[in-house]
């Protein structure tokens, strides 16, 4: 399966890799091996991105996004194609949804 994206984490020694399978997977950046792989049974993986401060990694699909911090595989927060947003904090589920401006067109 084709690699979409690939990126060395900022803060953690891994490298990371989305597939046009659906899946991420995450390297050792100083042995090159396979530490696990990431499947949320979206589409294809097309982005990832991450920054110093977390380690968290955002993954971009076809049908969404999905936030995890790694260290666990556990989602913080996700988003479907239709703008549906669902995070947890405490025992609580909360979502929102997310809408933008068709067409981008600025009025003045």
């Amino acid at each position: 399966h084709n690699i979409c994206s690939v990126m060395f984490h900022p803060k953690l020694p891994l490298i990371c890799s989305a597939s046009e399978d659906g899946t991420v997977r995450l390297w050792q950046s100083t042995t090159y091996r396979a530490e696990t792989t990431l499947n949320y049974g979206m589409e294809r993986a097309w982005a990832l991105a991450a920054t110093r401060e977390t380690t968290k990694l955002a993954i971009g699909f076809d049908e969404g996004c999905v936030v995890v911090e790694l260290g666990s595989d556990d989602a913080v927060v996700s988003m479907d194609g239709t703008g549906k947003v669902v995070w947890s904090k405490n025992n609580e589920i909360q979502t929102t949804t997310v809408r933008g401006l068709a067409g981008g067109d600025d009025e003045d």
